[in-house]
């Protein structure tokens, strides 16, 4: 019976000192934090965007002559521009020249062989795919460059080719 009661108490003591134990080892977590708004952006040209290759010469296509600017600013007001993510995704048809900037180039259907290749600062800009980590400088670096398919010899005519831009604060 004394054994019985020493292995109780034992074991009554063995459940308690652990609990005893964790709340020495515990701490209270506290939260905190602003919640903002994103800032309020327009593009300063919405709507269509022309830009205008003008008269080109089919042997001057090169992807590096007769570059254009896109005539695209992006405005902010407000909010905590710092706390968000500006992003900028382009959409539309593009190319399958074999080339590894194909998809940064915006085909013409009237022409399988021309290409129109989005650039930002001075780099390719894919096509169809969310570019992240800009900023509102970015916006002033938009161009545009004629490509052709490697061999191709371009025929002689007019072209066209769409896209759509969207920027956004994520």
């Amino acid at each position: 019976m004394i054994f019985y009661r020493l292995a109780t108490a034992a074991l009554c003591l063995s459940v308690l000192l652990p609990a005893a134990n964790a709340e020495d080892n515990t701490a209270e977590i506290q939260f905190s934090g602003i919640l903002v708004d994103p800032p309020a952006c327009t593009l300063s040209n919405t709507g269509v965007v022309r830009v205008n290759f003008d008269s080109i010469d089919v042997n001057s296509v090169d992807g590096v002559q007769n570059v254009r600017d896109i005539p695209v600013e992006l405005t902010c007001t407000g909010g905590t521009a710092s706390a968000f993510d500006l992003t900028l995704e382009v959409t539309g048809a593009t190319v399958d020249f074999g080339d590894a900037d194909d998809a940064a180039t915006l085909s013409t259907p009237e022409n399988n062989d021309l290409g129109i290749r989005l650039l930002m600062n001075a780099q390719p800009l894919k096509v169809n795919e969310v570019a992240k980590g800009l900023n509102e400088d970015s916006f002033k670096t938009l161009q545009a460059v004629l490509v052709q398919r490697p061999r191709a010899v371009l025929d002689a005519g007019e072209f066209t080719g769409t896209a759509t831009l969207r920027a956004a604060y994520q």
